[in-house]
Parts: structure tokens; sequence; C-alpha cells
């Protein structure tokens, strides 16, 4: 997959997804992808500016084969949203949410360009990524009460375990879901394996759409208020996060 304006993915930014079944809006129809959208978008009900922004951008969503090694993937050229199809109903749900948080970044005009030299293009994913993290476990936590085995599923499965785990720590000592999902961003970072693997893909994709575009890498740094523009709840109002302070592996 040659990395487009967004295309962001959930567990890397490699390999093109081959779509097995896709629904477009209103995404009508029966069997798995139409019980994940619907579920989806009542994990979305309390946040009406997410849900807005799926309803303007209509993005096709597919689930596909799984052959890449991307769980899910957003590609805003194409305006699709794909969710591998082997996932339990409950991760594939967990996908999408984290899809849909890189569809509402796009809707914001946050897209990292080829001015960015290419460490601070990975920079600049890395704080996408941390935040569509931050903002799935949110919305995975307020729908615990209908949906339980949502958040469930992130508490889990191994790419989201250490995730899950700070945010409910920071929820049960502060009781303030901003604090909470800033905790979550802070502990995608945590991970040096994450950081790592995000490092290899981000830079290979940098390097793939420099060649689509027949361009020399860019020089510009990544801006000073950045993470001003990334990190918001979802009704708009910011959450505290900081970027560590050596936040690439080398």
């Amino acid at each position: 997959m040659k990395y487009t304006a967004t295309v962001l993915a959930l567990a890397a930014l490699l390999g093109p997804a081959q779509a097995d079944t896709c629904l477009d809006h209103p995404y009508d129809g029966d069997g798995d992808l139409s019980a994940s959208i619907a579920a989806t978008y009542d994990a979305l009900s309390p946040f009406k500016p997410l849900r807005e922004t799926l309803d303007k951008a209509q993005p096709t969503i597919c689930l596909t084969d799984g052959a890449a090694e991307a769980l899910g993937t957003f590609g805003a050229e194409e305006n699709i949203i794909t969710v591998d199809a082997g996932l339990s109903p409950e991760k594939r749900v967990a996908v999408l949410l984290h899809e849909v948080r890189h569809l509402d970044q796009f809707a914001r005009g946050i897209c990292p360009s080829l001015s960015l030299d290419m460490r601070a293009n990975a920079r600049a994913i890395f704080a996408l990524e941390a935040d569509a993290m931050a903002i799935a476990h949110l919305v995975a936590w307020v729908a615990r009460d209908r949906d339980p085995g949502l958040f469930d599923a992130l508490k889990t499965s191994e790419e989201t375990a250490d995730i899950a785990a700070a945010f409910l720590t920071a929820i049960e000592e502060t009781g303030d879901p901003s604090l909470a999902t800033a905790a979550a961003f802070d502990a995608w970072y945590a991970s040096d394996t994450r950081r790592e693997r995000y490092y290899v893909s981000t830079c290979m994709a940098y390097l793939d759409r420099l060649e689509d575009a027949h361009s020399f890498a860019g020089t510009a740094p990544l801006p000073a208020d950045f993470l001003d523009t990334v990190c918001d709840m979802p009704d708009a109002t910011p959450y505290p996060c900081v970027e560590p302070p050596r936040p690439l592996p080398r």
C-alpha cells in the first residue's frame, strides 16, 4: 500500500488489503460487515461530532481477507476504510473506531505533507496513531454499559492491552475522561516494539510517497504546535497530550 495523504493503519502501514466485502453509505445490508458498522454507530452515539464526520464523509467500508499486516486502514484518496474480516466482532468494531478517528483527523485538515523531513513525518504519524488509539479507547469505555465486550477486546488484545490498562488506571484514579485519554496517548509511545514497527513502516511509506511524487525529501521540521491540532476530545475540547522527549526509537 502506497502511503497517501493519511493512509493510517492500526497495526502497520504496510501491504495492500484486498477487499472481500464492501458497503457504501448508508451501509445497508446483511451479514458481518453491516453488523459491525451498526455496532460502530451505536458506540459513537454519545459522540455526535464523530458520527457526523462519518456520515458526511461517507467512506466505503470493507472487510478484507486479512492478507495485509494492518488490522485496519483508512485511505484518504480512495475514501475507504478497511478492517480485517478475521477479527472477532468486538475487535472489528474497535478497529473501525480507530479508523473513524483517522477519518476525523483528515476531515480536520491534519495531513502530513512531503515538505516535512522523514523524521518529522514519522513523529507526525506517531502522534496521529497515538491519538486515534486513545480516542478509540475513550469511545469503547463510554460504550461499556451497552457493549462491555468492546473495551474487553482492547484489554485482551496484544496490540492494545497496555494502552487499555493505562486508560483504566487513569480513569480509576482521576475520574476524568480527558486525563484517561491523555494516559492512553502516552501509553502508545511507551512500547519500544510499537515505536520500532511504526518507525520502519512510516519511513518506508514516506520513501514510497517521494517516489510516486518524483520529489526530493522535505526539510521542514514538525510545527511546534502540531499536537495542539491533534489532541482534541470528540467535542473539540483539548486533552493534555505530550510527546515524549525522545519519541522516535533512534
